[in-house]
């Protein structure tokens, strides 16, 4: 049965994109009305943080926010903002009539069908050292491109088919970097910052934000605990289970972070199947689904990670460091996915390579000492230099010289 509606849900959208894709493309779009999606119908990344800045900054702008999540809608509605279903009548006609599409993974974020003659810009989410997109040649978005010239297999593979206009990047390495992973040109790769970084410089957003969480029932309290950590660890492209074999002992994860009264939360990648039997414990939590933990970002006091881009988020926002926890190194980029730069010149922070140095380092502390605030602003250089703080105002300036 399952089966069944998967493949009558294929044929809906397939007819849905031969209808409505090119119909799309002839109604008149107007170009003060902007639209924003995120991936698997969250609020969160660089479209959250530009739509909250359009919405505060630009009142000449219609700013809406369309998800297919009805709850989230809701949430951002009751805090002032437009919203609307992806498939409402009103979520339809302003995927119809916005001149720009905002998005980071696919202008599917959005609405696909309805996006023909739109501007669409791509802010990504994440700078980093992985292949990604037409680069991954193992990935969704190069192995459909052998249907570009199929009449049904461009319908069915429409969202991976369909370039951006715009790829937004942060430093002249960064723009090398997404040029070369969408065959694209310099003028389609602006060096423009994140806007997910703009709640740091800009207050107002990240309050903005933090009252969104609270209708959607979460209330950020750092105070009860003397330190507040987060292990974000990316996803593994194989699908396997990682995280028993990250913390195989929780009870001795406990014990080192009781020993600095510190608290971790566990920020698993979307992708990642979190296993039935994984116990929390008083000090070891898992992030709440569905809120974004950027808001927050600035105010953990360690970052831990693997070969994720929110290390370069953490420091570009004034961090001292972070803990690199590549505990599975060898079996991630043999079966997972490789990286293109070398991991060790293009990373700062402590090193652990097995659970017990994560222990020891939690216990002690992560080092502080000349040579590593050095790389830390090596690495920021690299990968943020140039890029404009506040990010927000950058991309609108940009997007609006180039509507046509």
């Amino acid at each position: 049965m399952n089966d069944i509606r998967r493949r009558m849900r294929h044929m809906f959208f397939m007819l849905l994109n031969l209808i409505a894709y090119p119909l799309s493309r002839l109604y008149p779009r107007s170009r003060k009305v902007w639209v924003f999606g995120a991936a698997d119908n969250e609020f969160t990344g660089n479209p959250k943080y530009l739509f909250l800045w359009v919405s505060e900054s630009r009142p000449d702008i219609q700013a809406v926010w369309i998800s297919g999540n009805r709850k989230t809608c809701q949430a951002i509605r009751e805090n002032g903002y437009r919203a609307c279903h992806r498939w409402s009548l009103k979520g339809i006609l302003a995927a119809v009539r916005a001149k720009v599409y905002f998005f980071g993974h696919y202008s599917e974020d959005v609405n696909l069908p309805f996006s023909g003659g739109a501007t669409l810009v791509n802010l990504w989410h994440g700078v980093g050292l992985k292949a990604v997109n037409l680069g991954l040649p193992q990935g969704r978005t190069s192995s459909v491109q052998k249907f570009a010239n199929s009449l049904t297999g461009y319908l069915r593979h429409l969202k991976y088919l369909i370039r951006p206009d715009y790829i937004v990047t942060t430093s002249d390495f960064m723009q090398k970097h997404f040029m070369s992973q969408f065959l694209a040109k310099a003028d389609q790769c602006p060096k423009l910052g994140y806007p997910r970084l703009d709640c740091v410089v800009v207050p107002k957003l990240g309050l903005a934000s933090e009252k969104i969480d609270r209708s959607l029932g979460f209330k950020w309290n750092k105070s009860e605990h003397s330190d507040i950590y987060i292990y974000v660890p990316t996803s593994r492209d194989s699908g396997r289970d990682f995280l028993d074999a990250a913390i195989p002992d929780v009870e001795r994860l406990s014990t080192a972070l009781a020993k600095r009264n510190a608290v971790l939360y566990i920020k698993p990648h979307p992708r990642t199947l979190v296993p039935s039997n994984f116990k929390n414990a008083d000090n070891i939590r898992m992030w709440p689904a569905g809120i974004d933990f950027q808001t927050y970002l600035h105010e953990f006091d360690v970052l831990i990670t693997d070969y994720s881009s929110v290390l370069y988020d953490y420091l570009a926002t004034g961090a001292k460091g972070a803990i690199l926890y590549t505990f599975d190194m060898e079996e991630y980029l043999s079966v997972d996915r490789g990286l293109l730069y070398p991991f060790e010149e293009n990373t700062a922070g402590a090193r652990a390579r097995d659970f017990q140095e994560l222990c020891f380092l939690l216990e002690h502390g992560v080092p502080d000492n000349e040579n590593t605030r050095q790389q830390i602003e090596e690495i920021r250089d690299k990968f943020w230099g140039g890029s404009p703080s506040p990010a927000s105002p950058a991309v609108v300036k940009f997007v609006e010289a180039n509507l046509h």
